[in-house]
């Protein structure tokens, strides 16, 4: 069967190639990728060579798409369901997924507002974070995933939940979504004020990446407070380990690798999207077809012309 996928061929180059595959065997399910989004770890593979790689790779796991094609014993769906996917490689046209890594959606949908990888990924961060009702909360950068971290929050019983981002877009996106508070670029003092009002607060995430952004985090967090690190930081870090020993922060790392059932949390991610709590629609900002591919990626990089969050359409 034909299909065509992205293929990076080398650091900043990746063109559409033709690649063909099996038809779905028993457990399997072949899907039409309709969309997949370009995850912050993509746009950092597309710039950075890894000498583990034997080029071309195939990347991408962010997709939904449609059932074309059931293999035998692949109970539970039917050909034209939408379905969102646990897998690997899904720059592609098609992908042929065992039946456990596809998750049901909703009959109507626009597809690249329905990309659950990275809602399940907050979701988890979100279940394991420890939250206690009436908790002071902040969220420290407002990328797309940190807009998805102060959707979920604005919907948990938080008593204050402060956004931090030197974006003034996206910042203010954070006070639609249900922030209490609004740090932007230069307002720090105002942060370090308020946190000393309260007494530090009781839960930071850390959303940017960033050193800066971590050492911030530290910095305000009351004793015992609890420090979630769910950005990818992709270099070493130095922090202040001594602060973290006498404030007894609780330090946290909720990458989906933290969680012993990441799939769980796919379902789960479903639901809320279902019930409006993640909203994408005005998240995915860059919806660009197969053949423009390397153009987005240029874009993804650079953030450039207001870009949070990018997919590809096939």
């Amino acid at each position: 069967m034909k299909n065509v996928s992205l293929a990076f061929l080398s650091p900043g180059k990746l063109e559409v190639v033709e690649r063909r595959i099996k038809p779905p065997g028993p457990g399997e399910l072949l899907v039409r990728i309709k969309a997949c989004g370009i995850c912050a770890g993509d746009v950092y593979n597309f710039t950075h060579p890894n000498p583990a790689w034997r080029y071309p790779v195939f990347f991408g796991h962010e997709g939904c798409g449609i059932v074309e094609g059931v293999g035998k014993g692949a109970t539970g769906f039917t050909e034209g369901d939408n379905v969102a996917l646990l897998a690997k490689a899904q720059f592609s046209q098609r992908i042929v997924v065992p039946l456990q890594s596809a998750f049901k959606l909703p009959p109507s949908i626009t597809h690249h507002e329905w990309i659950v990888e990275p809602v399940a990924c907050v979701v988890n961060s979100l279940a394991n974070a420890g939250i206690m009702p009436a908790d002071e909360v902040v969220d420290v950068g407002c990328g797309f995933m940190g807009l998805l971290h102060v959707q979920g929050l604005a919907h948990m019983p938080v008593s204050k939940l402060v956004a931090v981002e030197r974006i003034r877009k996206r910042l203010s996106l954070a006070g639609e979504f249900g922030a209490t508070h609004l740090i932007g670029r230069g307002e720090e003092k105002e942060l370090d004020e308020m946190a000393a009002a309260i007494g530090g607060f009781d839960v930071a995430f850390e959303s940017a990446g960033a050193g800066k952004a971590l050492d911030l985090c530290s910095r305000i967090l009351r004793r015992g407070g609890t420090l979630v690190i769910f950005a990818w930081h992709h270099e070493p870090r130095r922090v202040d380990t001594s602060k973290w020993h006498m404030s007894g922060y609780r330090i946290l790392n909720t990458s989906p690798m933290f969680s012993p059932n990441f799939d769980a949390f796919f379902g789960r991610a479903v639901k809320l999207m279902q019930r409006g709590i993640f909203r994408l629609e005005r998240l995915v900002t860059h919806v660009f077809p197969a053949e423009r591919a390397q153009e987005l990626f240029e874009i993804a990089t650079g953030a450039k012309d207001d870009y949070i969050k990018g997919a590809i359409a096939f």
